[in-house]
């Protein structure tokens, strides 16, 4: 099954900063989970990734930035007569594009099941759900870090 957790959270407050240290190393320390995503402020962990099923999208930006991630499974939009599309893949164009306009590009340009999670220009944290809601997406807020997840057991 896939599932993944990401913890947000403002590194320059020590209260927080202690908080998502503590709730990344646990999760660091759990042999089934990949880190998908890892910078200040934002550490995405996934489980039961497949390739073509549900897989992790790395965003980079200008010298290979990891700004963000898109999880699940995505599908390049067509014309509305033409063949259904294969799995997408992103290349550093689609990457640019979502990057740049705040994960609009994300919804505009692929349909699928997937969550994005994206690093701002402001240091803050973008969560871009699709539209049907196909991939579950909780969020609670614990100790002043956000916890996003896809299952609540």
């Amino acid at each position: 099954m896939f599932r993944y957790l990401a913890i947000a959270g403002d590194d320059a407050l020590p209260d927080r900063s202690a908080s998502a240290r503590q709730i990344i190393l646990e999760w660091q320390a759990r042999s089934s989970w990949d880190v998908a995503l890892l910078r200040p402020g934002l550490q995405v962990f996934t489980t039961g990734t497949r390739a073509g099923i549900n897989e992790a999208f790395c965003l980079q930006g200008d010298f290979y930035e990891d700004l963000g991630v898109v999880l699940g499974k995505l599908f390049r939009r067509g014309e509305f007569n033409s063949l259904p599309s294969p799995s997408a893949s992103l290349d550093s164009k689609d990457m640019t594009n979502i990057l740049a306009n705040g994960g609009r590009a994300v919804v505009s340009d692929f349909w699928g099941r997937y969550v994005a999670f994206l690093h701002t220009a402001a240091g803050s944290t973008l969560v871009l759900r699709d539209p049907s809601g196909a991939l579950p997406c909780f969020r609670i807020r614990h100790q002043g870090v956000s916890i996003i997840f896809s299952w609540l057991e």
